[in-house]
């Protein structure tokens, strides 16, 4: 080996103790940061009553909608449900919306969702938004089943969020 050949190897050998060093130094770190959650708003888990609201809701199927989501609100009596906005903590805003998915050759798919904005009552920020989409139908029958599934799916979405331990802190 000559003396030049030597040096290469030595520089290489600092160089790659050097980034290994600093790999392991730092992977903790990283760690942590990828495993941190973003905090919850805390009314989303302390919250006891809400009032659901019919937010875009017009016609028999979004009617269907609304009370299939009321009912379930109701069997699961977490929240102790208002029927004014002023005496609940939580405004649940229900709505079925439309969106264009797809255009292809000059054809669009549309697709539709249903979607629950969850609102402080008192002061009238959002705190968190949730959606289902809903499959599309042919018949009226499928259509109804379809709707249904996707409320009871946006009910799920809902106990998830209320009854997640990561809330954030009160303010200072």
């Amino acid at each position: 080996m000559t003396t030049t050949t030597k040096l290469n190897a030595n520089t290489f050998t600092k160089r790659a103790t050097l980034a290994l060093t600093l790999l392991l130094a730092i992977t903790p770190h990283l760690r942590a940061q990828a495993t941190a959650s973003a905090p919850l708003p805390a009314q989303l888990t302390t919250a006891t009553t809400a009032f659901l609201a019919n937010a875009g809701l017009d016609n028999t199927t979004s009617t269907q909608a609304y009370n299939t989501f009321y009912q379930g609100l109701y069997t699961w009596n977490r929240f102790q449900l208002k029927s004014n906005p002023a005496a609940a903590e939580l405004s649940f805003e229900l709505s079925i919306n439309g969106m264009i998915t797809d255009v292809t050759n000059g054809s669009s798919v549309g697709t539709s969702y249903v979607r629950l904005v969850i609102r402080d009552t008192k002061t009238g920020a959002l705190l968190w938004s949730l959606s289902e989409n809903i499959r599309p139908a042919a018949r009226q029958k499928t259509l109804d089943t379809n709707l249904n599934d996707a409320t009871t799916k946006l009910l799920a979405d809902l106990k998830a969020v209320t009854s997640s331990s990561t809330t954030s802190a009160p303010p200072q």
